[in-house]
């Protein structure tokens, strides 16, 4: 059937519509309507400062409230070392960090029924007889146990429930072993890492190097490393004259050699100042914010301020040091606490200026920024022509304006002059010293002579004439 012409289609829906009935049922509604979703509140700057704020605060006082506890905890294990007078302060404190909290699982009947039976049915085998699959004894241990009554359940099992409460107790109460533990922890997680690694090289191709190695004598773990290529060994050997492996017990022998308890006023004297030119930056950082809010400001540019004045209008007034540097530049702890008080006090702070006096700091500006008139030139340097012989102007006549200045130079005496050749160009001052000197140049031995034909090579001619 060929399809409907234009003609035909008009005719279908002009009889479609000419025999449309009204609809007198209502529409069909959706089931569910969707609910409209709350419109999140925007904070302004001020309000997330405040939150962030609140969040470092809480932040602080959790660490704070956990610092003190493991502090009880050392000063406990402390009095256990002075009572005891066995192990160190060091292993009780592992110890009482290390303890497992008391279960409120009950033993099941099942389960120590099900463990009992199995190791019976292995210890019945002979050592050449194949073991049977744990499944395969499960079924048949599951099928006893439905043969059994509540009763005899419960008088098999309620020794082997006393048992495991007793290995409950013993494993909670028995002194860990930490050094262990932490050689096995160490061996699983490292061979987790390793093995990632190398699934990631393997996708992507890109190397990577580790090390693993141990800060402490009573540890276990030995130094470990892993490269994802040959071309990271060689570049050590050829660049360093090392190997990984030597450059990993390097590094063991200087952990555990306690280097850094013997540098420890200086390092911890390094850290307190870094500690606080990053809390001085903050601060300085948000003092700006308040002062350009509700304008954002990502950081302040030290060395070029005059474009955070020009853009934001932000000046600083009563800052307390000679120069006006980044807090990182600054490297003496007296100049940071003088610097952190001023703000802290407000004795130093932003300001924001007004349309009129940043009117009036861009012209004072453009005035210190435009060029300088050149000063004039106190002295004028005149080169002329002497005879030296005659002490004399030789190249000037008398009749040309330029002979009439040249006249009122003074003559440079002869004892002050240094002796020069006949005719040579010198350049003196109005005052009559000379200023510069043009050296002779040193004449050259052939001077004057006929330069002929290489000697040697008519020698050769000479000789092969004959």
């Amino acid at each position: 059937m060929a399809p409907p012409t234009l003609h035909r289609r008009a005719l279908l829906h002009a009889y479609g519509y000419k025999h449309r009935q009204p609809q007198t049922a209502t529409p069909r509604q959706p089931r569910r309507t969707a609910k409209k979703t709350r419109k999140k509140q925007t904070l302004t700057l001020k309000e997330k400062q405040l939150a962030a704020r609140r969040r470092l605060e809480n932040k602080k006082r959790v660490q704070a409230a956990i610092d003190e506890a493991l502090l009880a905890v050392w000063h406990e294990a402390e009095k256990l070392h002075e009572l005891l007078g066995i192990l160190t302060p060091k292993k009780f404190y592992e110890m009482l960090l290390q303890r497992g909290g008391k279960t409120s699982r009950k033993p099941n009947r099942w389960n120590v029924w099900l463990h009992k039976r199995r190791n019976d049915k292995l210890a019945e085998l002979n050592a050449d007889e194949p073991h049977p699959k744990l499944m395969e004894l499960t079924q048949e241990i599951k099928a006893e146990w439905a043969s059994m009554s509540v009763e005899d359940r419960i008088d098999a099992t309620d020794a082997l429930i006393e048992e495991m409460n007793d290995e409950r107790e013993q494993r909670q109460y028995t002194p860990h072993n930490s050094a262990i533990g932490g050689f096995h922890d160490t061996r699983v997680t490292i061979g987790k890492v390793w093995t990632e690694v190398e699934r990631w090289h393997n996708r992507t191709s890109e190397h990577f190097i580790g090390i693993s190695c141990r800060s402490e004598f009573d540890q276990y773990s030995r130094p470990q490393t892993f490269v994802t290529s040959a071309e990271i060994e060689t570049f050590f050997q050829s660049r360093f004259k090392i190997s990984v492996e030597t450059l990993a017990k390097q590094l063991e022998c200087h952990l555990l050699s306690g280097f850094e308890d013997m540098l420890g006023t200086k390092n911890s004297y390094y850290r307190e100042l870094l500690e606080v030119k990053s809390q001085l930056a903050a601060l300085l950082l948000e003092k700006i914010r308040e002062a350009a809010a509700p304008v954002p400001i990502g950081k302040i540019n030290y060395k070029n301020f005059n474009k955070i004045t020009e853009k934001y209008g932000i000046v600083c007034d009563g800052w307390p040091l000679e120069r006006f540097c980044c807090p990182g530049d600054i490297n003496s702890m007296p100049e940071l606490n003088v610097l952190r008080n001023a703000f802290k006090t407000d004795a130093a702070r932003f300001r924001k200026l007004s349309n009129a006096e940043l009117i009036e700091w861009r012209k004072a500006r453009l005035a210190a920024a435009a060029p300088q008139a050149p000063a004039p030139t106190p002295a004028l340097n005149i080169a002329i022509d002497i005879d030296i012989e005659n002490r004399g102007p030789a190249s000037l006549t008398d009749d040309t304006p330029a002979a009439a200045a040249a006249t009122e130079v003074p003559v440079v005496p002869a004892a002050a002059a240094a002796p020069v050749a006949p005719f040579q160009q010198a350049v003196f001052n109005v005052n009559g010293g000379a200023v510069t000197q043009a050296r002779p140049r040193k004449q050259r031995s052939d001077k004057g002579k006929k330069r002929g034909p290489n000697r040697r090579t008519g020698t050769l001619e000479q000789a092969a004439a004959a």
